[in-house]
Formats: structure tokens, C-alpha cells, sequence
């Protein structure tokens, strides 16, 4: 793609296609008499991109990547192939979600308290991050809180506090709300498979956490794009100007001398060395930012996030493009922060981590279709020819090698 350089995805080998068909555990579906027959797949697939030849072909991967695939006798994973499994189920229609009640229309509200006679303060803000898992009939089995950072009167989110009251009330109101709901049945041999999301929610009550103006900034707002920040009134000032005149030999020297005092010294080292041209050397610092920050600072880490994938996918690293996107949901930034000047870049990184996902040594193929899937629907990328243009040539690589997987799989028979 001209103006970003896109790589073009190779991720189906002629050796990883080899074992694909000489594995006996593939079973595509009997009822599948052609790659035309629709009744071998029960549910609609979430895009019209997904043929039934296309579905063919991800069955057969499917069945490969299983083999990777345990769990224990909780029917919790061990192998760490969720993401990659349930973006199978995915894209084959089995993690469809539909109100228990199609008549109703359930909403989702703020706790008034917490607790009976509670003097807990109620959060104005959260993130909440948690597994669900679905039993075979689509309801809700089990709820695992796994991070909950809430803020109060500082507007900033405290660190990971799953034992308090305050994310136990947030999860309990979801609780009550997400029984309002269930998962499209699971059947056929896909019944054996458990069923977990990754369900996060960044939540705002009654405030606004961005600085919109300069004449609203607090003196502990960070003057490039509107995060609160909890370091000392003289220097976030200091870090301010430096910024503002784009000093950034100052910027770095100011946040290095400081680098084990905060958290955020690591970011703002980072971008004085990366503006300088500097990048190797503030990778260090801004991948140690991104492991320990989780959702406290989104727009910094967003900036961090994409600023490395960037650098890492023009290197053709592609493991550390795909674990430094690990480390910050890029796709729940969007989500929150739709209309933030870094859309552009997020969405850049976006395409850049799901392309690398399909050049990995061990490809998350089915991952990767399903982000660009969902990036083709989006407006910035309709209303940009660029991106446009790449993700739909991502995804034109990508059906293609899939399709041929389905013939493949036909000759074989």
C-alpha cells in the first residue's frame, strides 16, 4: 500500500498446507456435499465475505489449530489459544450473541451505591476487564473478574483493585445484566469446545476525563492531549514546556533523571528520545510503560503502543509487533476514544499488528481475518482511500490462501 508499506500476508506455506490435509483429525462437516452447500453450517457467518467456501476452508484450520488447543477439567484453556479459537467461532457464526428475551431491551446502569449504608465513594470512572464462559445452551456459566481500575475524585484510575468494593458492585450489576442475555447454541462437534470472550468496558459516570481546553486544564494535565496525571504540579510543568517548545533533548533528560520515581517518567522518556529520532532507545522505556500501566493513561499508551508497532513491522519483526499489541488493546481504544487525533495512527497500527499476526512463525490466521473483517466496516477506514485500500487488500490475501485451503481439502477427497 503506497504511503504506509504493507506487507503482503504469505502466511499459508506449501508445507503448512501439506499438513493440513495430511492430518486425520480433520473432519469438515458431512452435510458439506461442495463448498457451495450452505446447510453444512448452521449459523450465518458475521460477514458476507465468509462464503461457504471460505467456511470450509476455516474448518479445516480449524481442526489444525485444535490440536494446539487444552483445556482442564473446568473447561478452563491451559494452552493460551483463546483468542485464536474463539476468533474461529467467530467467524463461523458461534459466538453470536442474542437476547434471551427478543422483546426486551435490557440497558445497562450505573450503581447507586455500594453497599447498604455504604460510605465507599461511588467511582466516576472504571475499566473492567473480565472472562466469560458459555455453556453449551448459550447461557452464561461462569464470571472471572480478571482487572477493575476505578477512579474518584482524582478522575485517574487507580491500579489493578479486584478486591474492592467499588469493582465488585460494577461487577455485580454487569452480572445481573449479562443474564439478560446468551450465546447462539453450540452443536455439533463444536460442542465440545469451551466457549470464553474477553469482555473489558472502559465506563465513565457523570464526567469527563479530557481536558478540552486550555483555559479547563488543572495544572496536573498533561498539555499534549489532555491526560490527567498524578505527578507533582512543578513537574508536569516542566514536562509541559518542554513539550510545548518541542524541546525534546529536555524532555528526555527531565523524565530520565526521574525514571524510577513514576510510571509515567518511562513514557515521557520514551517520546523525548523517539522525537529525537532515538526509537531504539526508547523502546525499553515505553514496552516497560505499556506492561505495567494497563488502561490508566490510554492516550499515552495508544502513542507508545503504535509508535513501536510501527517501527517493529517496518523491521519486519513480527513477534514483537504482535506482543507489544498484546500489551494494549488498540481495538478497545477506538472503541473509547472514537474520535481522538490518534484514530489515524491507531488504525495504522491496527492493520500493522493484524497483518504481522499472519507472518508469524505460527500464524494467527483466523485473528487476523477477523480484525480486518471488522476494520473493513468501519467508518474512518471507509472514508480514508488509503487504509481502505490496504485493508482490503489484507483481506483479499488472506480469503484467498483460505479458499485455497477449501480446494485443497476438496482434492484430497
Amino acid at each position: 500500500m503506497t504511503g504506509f508499506g504493507f506487507r503482503t500476508l504469505l502466511f499459508m506455506s506449501v508445507m503448512l498446507v501439506s499438513q493440513a490435509m495430511a492430518s486425520k483429525e480433520i473432519e469438515v462437516p458431512i452435510e458439506a456435499k461442495s463448498p457451495d452447500d450452505e446447510t453444512a453450517y448452521p449459523y450465518e457467518p458475521p460477514s458476507d465475505l465468509i462464503t461457504p467456501e471460505v467456511q470450509r476452508g476455516l474448518h479445516v484450520l480449524f481442526q489444525r489449530e485444535l490440536e494446539h488447543y487444552e483445556f482442564d477439567e473446568n473447561n478452563h484453556d491451559i494452552s493460551g489459544n483463546y483468542e485464536e479459537v474463539n476468533s474461529y467461532l467467530w467467524l463461523l457464526g458461534y459466538l453470536e450473541i442474542e437476547p434471551v428475551d427478543p422483546d426486551s431491551k435490557p440497558r445497562w446502569h450505573w450503581p447507586r451505591s455500594i453497599g447498604r449504608n455504604s460510605d465507599v465513594e461511588l467511582p466516576k470512572a472504571a475499566f473492567i476487564q473480565m472472562e466469560l464462559f458459555y455453556g453449551v445452551d448459550g447461557r452464561i456459566s461462569e464470571i472471572e473478574m480478571k482487572f477493575c481500575s476505578v477512579g474518584n475524585s482524582t478522575d485517574l484510575l487507580d491500579a489493578n483493585n479486584v478486591s474492592g468494593r467499588a469493582c465488585k458492585t460494577l461487577v455485580r450489576s454487569y452480572e445481573r445484566w449479562f443474564d439478560n442475555w446468551k450465546m447462539v447454541p453450540a452443536i455439533g462437534s463444536y460442542s465440545k469446545i469451551p466457549r470464553v470472550t474477553d469482555w473489558r468496558r472502559y465506563i465513565r459516570n457523570r464526567v469527563t476525563r479530557e481536558c478540552w481546553s486550555q483555559t479547563r486544564c488543572w495544572e496536573n494535565w498533561s498539555s499534549d492531549d489532555g491526560t490527567y496525571t498524578d505527578l507533582p504540579k512543578r513537574q508536569i510543568r516542566s514536562l509541559n514546556d518542554a513539550i510545548k517548545a518541542e524541546n525534546w533533548s529536555r524532555l528526555a533528560d527531565l523524565a530520565l533523571k526521574s525514571a524510577d520515581q513514576h510510571l509515567l517518567y518511562r513514557y515521557y522518556a520514551g517520546l523525548g528520545l523517539a522525537k529525537q529520532g532515538f526509537i531504539e532507545d526508547a523502546e525499553s522505556h515505553w514496552l516497560y510503560f505499556l506492561e505495567n500501566s494497563g488502561y490508566q493513561y490510554p492516550k499515552f499508551s495508544a502513542n507508545a503502543a503504535t509508535a513501536l508497532i510501527g517501527n517493529f513491522y517496518g523491521q519486519g519483526e513480527d513477534e514483537k509487533v504482535v506482543s507489544t499489541g498484546r500489551h494494549f488493546d488498540l481495538e478497545q481504544f477506538r472503541r473509547d476514544f472514537s474520535d481522538s487525533s490518534l484514530s489515524t495512527s491507531v488504525t495504522v497500527g491496527q492493520i500493522q499488528y493484524f497483518s504481522s499476526l499472519s507472518l508469524m512463525e505460527r500464524p494467527r490466521i483466523a485473528t487476523a481475518l477477523k480484525g480486518f473483517v471488522q476494520l473493513q466496516e468501519d467508518e474512518l477506514v471507509g472514508s480514508d482511500p488509503d487504509i481502505r485500500s490496504s485493508v482490503n487488500e489484507q483481506l483479499h490475501g488472506l480469503l484467498e490462501q483460505i479458499k485455497e485451503v477449501a480446494h485443497a481439502e476438496g482434492r484430497a477427497r
